[in-house]
């Protein structure tokens, strides 16, 4: 499961309390496309492509990830409509089955993204006292920046 919240303040020290160890900084752009079941992401990071379906759920988002070649880009390029296209800075953090990143975002902010089992996830947030989370992806938020 992945939830994820507008951060509001420096969320980077209440992660490492709560027992994150940080892992690596990046810039990666994310150019989402449409499609009939939901949206799917192309995530350039350090060189690497990956693929995300992601579906919409009552409490979040189910995804599917898998690393992809540049044929498989230029394909996806082909068969559907990009949507938007987004460079942020993101801050990512591990703690066992749980990953956390700090998206930075120009023009609309920082974003805290937790993936993991819902319970857990659930508790990650109960922690850090956020209880407003943002069930629209990246791709329909900047359009209304």
């Amino acid at each position: 499961m992945e939830m994820k919240a507008k951060l509001n303040f420096d969320a980077e020290e209440k992660l490492k309390e709560f027992g994150f160890s940080f892992e690596r900084q990046s810039t990666v752009k994310d150019t989402y496309f449409k499609n009939e079941t939901g949206i799917l992401k192309v995530t350039e990071d350090e060189g690497k492509l990956v693929l995300t379906n992601f579906i919409k759920t009552s409490s979040g988002f189910e995804s599917d990830s898998t690393e992809i070649d540049s044929a498989i880009k230029k394909e996806i390029e082909k068969e559907f409509e990009a949507d938007a296209v987004i460079e942020k800075g993101m801050k990512f953090y591990k703690k066992e089955n749980l990953t956390a990143q700090i998206n930075i975002i120009p023009g609309l902010g920082k974003y805290l993204t937790v993936q993991g089992r819902e319970d857990e996830v659930k508790k990650v947030f109960e922690f850090l006292k956020i209880n407003k989370f943002e069930l629209k992806g990246f791709n329909e938020l900047i359009k209304f920046q």
